[in-house]
């Protein structure tokens, strides 16, 4: 009786009973008769409805752990190799991926096989061996046993480099990293990894993957959930090692000659190491592999088929799917525990009550500083009230009136509140209301009114003061103002001259030689502005120019009028920046002094030096264009400083460029390194087609 979930027995090669659930059954009738299609798969896959809810050792071998996983199932551990002790966390998964990932963690390979008893299975068995099959020997040739070969080089899980990722902490806080953790080849570590760095690189890898001819790491990710980041590095380089090779697969039919004419040392089975030569391919096939698939053909033994290639689970994809899930349902508490509405108006509740106490603390001490101020007052009060005479020193609070001194005072925090009379008096920190002074020093003097008729020394700083005079002022040291000095009288078109020598005449700003420069610092666009204005220096004297002995460099300079002309007696050119300049008809920028940014420069040609007289160490570049090109993406884009809509630009990005185009600055490409390295490629290609044609002729 064929039925779904009922199960079939049948032998292997080697007359082994295997297990089969039927899963699919499908029934059809046409005009070629009445079939029966059966999909079933093997007996293990029972185990995916089996859970497991957690099973966590910090050290243990693999047969405790499978047995364990295997508890209460019809399935039983079999033959199982010792490898070691490892830590082991599995939480919220089914059964067969609990077995799978001891598999993965052991590095072990599963074998499924029963005991048959007349029509019954009587036991099943769960074999876990370092390596399932034999190493024959046994090598497949073109023109001898192989009918065809299809090989698949897959290298798009290669990384060479991980990020890795341990468990997280309370609350969903961040995962765990190795950040802390330093690996030094020196010290025996398999490679060096920083501290700081949280990802952990393989330089072998990066140099037979990386992009950019080596240079640039394929990143990828490791997720455990490990708690201590020693551990967590060794495991996400454990990872990298299992994923810096490509996954080279070869779908090899072969004659089974082991079959056809009963040899049997040319037997093989599942799991078996191989050879297979096929020089017809290019490159040849010249390859170790694995026999990772026999089809058995259960009608005639002779048209069995096998795969050969690396030994590698089929149950990748699902498990990532899985792993998903699982990380769903492991932070699904954390999840669970996050605080309710009534949580949170709890906690705003007890904030609001703290807070409250500490505003009622606060008033007490205010009423209190209230209290203590009031009676300091009455103190000083009846202390003026009630007068005595004092002579000698004093401390504390003294009060006089009328009293006449006729040696020294000196007093602090004194607080006189009638007329006083003297000379020869010196204040610290004086705050006075209406003082006359005659013939007095005044040090570090805040005056916040109108200073009148002055005639005296400053010594200092005068700050913030408003000065009215109708005689000179005389400053001796430096002036410096720090708004404006008006000349004249203000809101009038009378002007009066702002000398800087000895000229005397009327109006305008006069600088006269001398034995130091003159500076001119601008406002805020940083621009000086000459408008219908003469402005020279020595005997020269010209309409709107400025003319000069030397260079104007280092500024911006800017007239209303007329292309005004920079120039020295000798050779006419515009100097900007030391190293920018105009001469002779053109303009000159060497060592990369331009930088011109999201902005346009258009010119009939722009001609960049390249005679031999300009370069140096000169030779042949062999470097291969056609593959940094091939492997440079192009794309469209915008600039910052324009609009969306704006019709886009098309170039490449220059942290994807080759390094050999990239400027000195690294924030743009070179076009004569560009297009020097499209000549090569063209260059390059035509090598390449002149090859072919010599190989077709």
């Amino acid at each position: 009786l064929i039925e779904n979930d009922g199960r079939v027995i049948t032998k292997d090669a080697d007359g082994n009973f295997m297990e089969f659930i039927i899963r699919i059954i499908e029934d059809m009738d046409d005009i070629n008769g009445t079939f029966k299609f059966i999909e079933a798969e093997g007996g293990e896959y029972e185990l995916i409805d089996e859970f497991l809810t957690e099973y966590v050792q910090a050290s243990v071998d693999l047969a405790t752990a499978l047995s364990a996983v295997l508890q209460g199932t019809r399935i039983e551990i079999g033959e199982v190799e010792y490898m070691g002790e490892k830590p082991v966390s599995l939480k919220n998964m089914s059964v067969k991926q609990a077995v799978y990932e001891l598999l993965n963690i052991f590095g072990a390979e599963r074998r499924y096989r029963v005991d048959v008893k007349g029509n019954r299975i009587t036991r099943r068995y769960l074999d876990a061996l370092k390596r399932r099959g034999r190493n024959t020997g046994k090598r497949w040739e073109d023109g001898k046993d192989i009918i065809s070969t299809n090989r698949i080089i897959d290298s798009t899980t290669v990384k060479t480099a991980l990020y890795g990722r341990g468990a997280s902490g309370e609350n969903d806080s961040p995962r765990l990293t190795f950040a802390d953790v330093e690996w030094s080849k020196a010290n025996g570590d398999p490679a060096d990894k920083p501290l700081g760095q949280t990802w952990v690189g393989d330089p072998n890898a990066l140099i037979q993957w990386g992009y950019q001819q080596g240079t640039r790491h394929k990143f990828g990710f490791y997720d455990g959930q490990e708690e201590d980041p020693a551990e967590l590095l060794l495991n996400t380089w454990n990872r990298l090692q299992e994923i810096t090779k490509s996954n080279d697969t070869y779908d090899i039919k072969v004659l089974q000659l082991a079959e056809i004419l009963d040899l049997r040392h040319e037997t093989v089975r599942l799991g078996d190491t191989t050879y297979a030569v096929n020089r017809r391919i290019y490159p040849a096939v010249e390859a170790e592999t694995s026999v990772i698939e026999y089809r058995h053909n259960l009608n005639d033994r002779k048209l069995s088929e096998v795969t050969l290639g690396k030994f590698r689970a089929r149950y990748d994809l699902s498990e990532r799917f899985d792993n998903v899930e699982q990380v769903v349902n492991d932070r699904q508490g954390n999840w669970d525990k996050k605080p309710t509405k009534q949580d949170l108006l709890s906690e705003a509740q007890k904030a609001i009550d703290e807070a409250q106490e500490r505003i009622d603390a606060a008033k007490e001490e205010l009423e209190q500083s209230k209290i203590d101020l009031e009676d300091a007052e009455n103190l000083i009060q009846d202390t003026i009230d009630n007068p005595q005479d004092y002579s000698g020193n004093f401390e504390g609070v003294v009060a006089m009136d009328s009293a006449v001194l006729r040696g020294t005072l000196t007093a602090q925090n004194a607080t006189i509140t009638g007329t006083l009379l003297g000379a020869n008096a010196t204040f610290v920190d004086l705050t006075v209301e209406d003082i006359t002074a005659i013939g007095g020093s005044f040090q570090d003097v805040t005056i916040t009114g109108t200073l009148n008729s002055v005639d005296g020394t400053f010594v200092g700083d005068l700050v913030g003061a408003r000065i009215t005079s109708n005689s000179t002022i005389d400053v001796t040291t430096d002036l410096r103002v720090g708004d404006q000095i008006h000349v004249g009288q203000e809101g009038t078109s009378r002007q009066r001259g702002l000398f800087f020598g000895t000229t005397t005449a009327n109006g305008g700003v006069f600088v006269e030689p001398g034995d130091s420069n003159v500076y001119v610092s601008a406002g805020g666009s940083g621009d000086v502005v000459l408008d219908t204005v003469y402005a020279y220096i020595g005997s020269d004297h010209f309409n709107n120019r400025i003319v000069t002995r030397g260079y104007l460099e280092d500024n911006q300079y800017y007239h209303s009028g007329d292309s005004p002309s920079f120039y020295d007696t000798s050779t006419t050119y515009l100097s900007l920046g030391g190293a920018f300049r105009y001469s002779g008809g053109y303009f000159e920028a060497p060592n990369g002094s331009l930088t011109i940014s999201q902005n346009r420069v258009a010119a009939n040609i722009i001609e960049q030096l390249s005679s031999n007289q300009y370069k140096k160490n000169i030779e042949l570049w062999e470097e291969n264009a056609t593959d940094m090109i091939a492997s440079t993406p192009i794309k469209q884009y915008q600039y910052n400083n324009e609009l969306d809509d704006e019709f886009p630009h098309v170039g490449i990005i220059v942290e994807e460029a080759p390094a050999w185009v990239v400027g000195l600055t690294g924030e743009g490409v070179e076009p004569y390194k560009m297009a020097a390295l499209a000549w090569k490629a063209i260059q390059e290609l035509e090598n390449r087609l002149k090859a072919v044609e010599n190989r077709e002729d």
